[in-house]
């Protein structure tokens, strides 16, 4: 069972929305976007990762998209809105092309559909595997100063207190043996590649990057001409993480997406 943080909304915009963090996060990392968007967000931990940091495995893509299924049966959430980053993003695209009906709309963050040829899924996997050796080797606090100066993540110091401190505290409070099982089980490497199921996606589709993560904007552009009708919004002054370095950008995004994409939720977007 997937614990799950849990901020309350506006009686008026009904849909709630399920964020699922990146690697090495956790649920709470949401609390930021809670003020700004005004509406229910549920976040769960993802195995191997904060208070699932113990969950028994093995983090199989299918096992742990069946485990949401069950979480949102569990809280009688018939169609959320789906927002997922990084990890979280190849999650929730698994998600929703798995469980079609049970989305109403897909936002995703700096995500990856996987890779398609075999000799790249091989290299990631075997890069994967070792750095979740090292992770196993040299601790958690280590690992977490290694990978804060990695250029992906480096970035993330512009998050805003006391959001950024709050997080790095969360971070440290993982498992070796957590993380690296992610690593080894939800990586980018292990997934099976999705890129030619992305035409029969279903869901209105919102897919966020940031101005300075030229790698992913690129991946973003050709997702969004296999996406039918998908959309797609850059942040100004963000990298990777761009809804917590730039948490109003991304959610003034995301209003905006839910108020002209899905009316039917009855959201009407905060005023700004």
């Amino acid at each position: 069972m997937l614990p799950l943080h849990r901020w309350p909304g506006v009686a008026d915009r009904p849909a709630p929305l399920v964020a699922l963090h990146g690697f090495t996060g956790s649920g709470e990392d949401f609390e930021a976007l809670a003020p700004l968007l005004g509406r229910e967000i549920l976040a769960p931990d993802l195995p191997g990762h904060g208070e699932a940091a113990t969950l028994p495995g093995p983090y199989t893509m299918e096992r742990v998209t069946a485990a949401l299924a069950g979480l949102l049966g569990r809280n009688e959430l018939e169609r959320p809105v789906l927002l997922g980053y990084s990890m979280g993003g190849r999650v929730a695209l698994s998600f929703a092309l798995r469980y079609p009906d049970r989305v109403a709309a897909l936002v995703l963050i700096g995500a990856n559909p996987g890779l398609v040829e075999p000799a790249e899924r091989a290299a990631r996997r075997r890069s994967d595997e070792a750095l979740a050796a090292r992770i196993e080797a040299e601790g958690v606090p280590a690992f977490l100063a290694y990978w804060s100066a990695v250029p992906l993540i480096a970035t993330q110091a512009r998050i805003p207190e006391p959001y950024r401190s709050a997080a790095r505290s969360r971070r440290l409070r993982n498992r070796a043996r957590g993380l690296a099982a992610s690593l080894r089980e939800l990586g980018t490497g292990a997934m099976p590649p999705l890129w030619r199921e992305l035409p029969r996606l279903a869901a209105p589709t919102l897919l966020i990057t940031g101005a300075e993560d030229a790698k992913y904007r690129a991946i973003a552009a050709r997702m969004a001409g296999l996406i039918p009708g998908a959309q797609r919004a850059l942040i100004p002054g963000a990298g990777h993480c761009a809804h917590l370095e730039q948490p109003e950008l991304s959610c003034a995004a995301i209003d905006r997406f839910l108020s002209r994409a899905v009316p039917a939720l009855g959201y009407r977007g905060v005023a700004r």
